[in-house]
């Protein structure tokens, strides 16, 4: 399966197209036609496969399908792809475009995340981190400032940015001996 995968791969990229993962992602399954897509690549890679070329002197199939030449051989293979197929693939840029737009989505969704985990844990929280790190000195100026400010919630809150932060200076703590985690404040 992995060489059939590999091939419809290597040939979308020769046509400078890329599956939509996208499109994928939001049916939660592949299409029809990239089924059919593999389908067809699998009985024709199995065939490169399970032949070896006895004048290598290679007899075992799983030696076979280490080889360089293996792979060379199921490079050139014919794989028809479906009008169908073809027509769902994106291009090489829309992929690179769509990759860029996830990317900075999920980095929104990870500022919300350290945003509601640090004002969940509670002033009372940021305030028991900072005396800990202040005690074993283990904090610099601007990582105490930035637990100073969570220290603060609900009067003044973090920014998303200032989050980001004091759950890595959390982070740091835990691995220097702290014991407490944002987990005991979900007890």
């Amino acid at each position: 399966m992995a060489y059939a995968i590999a091939k419809i791969a290597h040939d979308v990229a020769k046509m400078n197209k890329a599956v939509d993962f996208q499109a994928i992602w939001r049916r939660q399954a592949p299409g029809a036609s990239m089924e059919l897509a593999i389908a067809t690549a699998a009985r024709q890679v199995r065939d490169v496969l399970v032949d070896p070329p006895a004048d290598k002197g290679i007899g075992n199939v799983t030696e076979w399908a280490k080889k360089q030449a293996c792979w060379s051989n199921v490079q050139r293979l014919p794989v028809e792809l479906s009008k169908d197929f073809v027509d769902e693939l994106v291009t090489a840029e829309e992929q690179t475009e769509a990759t860029r737009d996830a990317r900075k989505r999920q980095r929104q969704l990870d500022g919300i995340q350290a945003q509601s985990a640090v004002v969940n844990a509670g002033g009372e929280f940021w305030k028991d981190a900072l005396a800990w790190g202040r005690a074993q000195r283990l904090l610099s100026m601007t990582e105490a400032r930035a637990l100073q400010v969570a220290a603060q919630i609900p009067k003044k809150l973090p920014s998303e940015n200032q989050c980001g932060a004091i759950l890595k200076v959390l982070s740091r703590l835990q691995m220097e001996g702290y014991r407490r985690s944002l987990a005991d404040n979900d007890e």
